[in-house]
């Protein structure tokens, strides 16, 4: 039987959002209880501003065409999905295995990220901004996101980590987000090329009904 684990995650209000795997839509987390260190010198926001993920043309911003051609395996697919579900092997994860994701602005303290990856196209990311209570996913993957609100751009991290009051990953990179979400030669820190915010659904959209944009599903 097939292990399906899907991403969901939730745009917040709150001061950071992190990550929910859930189903088919990706968002940020609405709201997070705890912080395992507080900010010493820059306070967490009361509120997140709002700021458009990629392009118009983007394909994660245009919605499916009502006459989209449809796979021909697309129902065994989707059986596979309801027998995976209804024997209990579509998980859902919550503040593991997710994408912790912080805004920023010109106020933020910023550092050279270096990377680790034997197969890193540079050493370093350079004067990448950083909150102090920013924290990756404290599994494997150690993902994080990053929207720099002063220079609309999105930094991406693949197994961050702090030591010494430096930034290492294994590998990271940034995109505008303006553009259209998918990383030239696949430089990202997803297998598939896309950034890791591609397919985020804003959380109030998805309550208004169907989702009827292109979303990134993990199996």
């Amino acid at each position: 039987m097939t292990t399906f684990i899907i991403t969901c995650l939730f745009f917040s209000h709150q001061a950071f959002a992190k990550g929910l795997h859930f189903g088919i839509i990706s968002a940020i987390e609405d709201k997070i209880d705890e912080l395992r260190e507080e900010s010493t010198e820059i306070p967490k926001p009361e509120k997140l501003p709002y700021i458009k993920l990629y392009s118009d043309p983007s394909p994660f911003n245009q919605k499916i065409p009502a006459d989209a051609e449809v796979d021909p395996n697309s129902d065994v697919m989707l059986q596979s999905l309801k027998d995976a579900f209804e024997e209990g092997e579509f998980y859902g994860a919550q503040k593991e295995w997710t994408v912790p994701v912080y805004f920023v602005d010109e106020n933020t303290p910023r550092y050279d990220v270096k990377l680790t990856a034997d197969w890193a196209l540079a050493r370093f990311l350079k004067d990448v901004p950083i909150p102090d209570f920013a924290e990756p996913d404290p599994e494997e993957d150690g993902e994080m996101a990053i929207i720099d609100t002063s220079t609309g751009c999105e930094y991406d991290f693949w197994q961050a980590r702090k030591k010494s009051g430096k930034w290492s990953a294994s590998w990271a990179n940034a995109i505008p987000c303006e553009g259209d979400g998918i990383y030239p030669k696949g430089m990202s820190c997803r297998g598939a090329g896309f950034a890791l915010l591609a397919g985020v659904i804003e959380k109030m959209l998805f309550l208004r009904g169907p989702v009827c944009n292109l979303i990134p599903i993990w199996i």
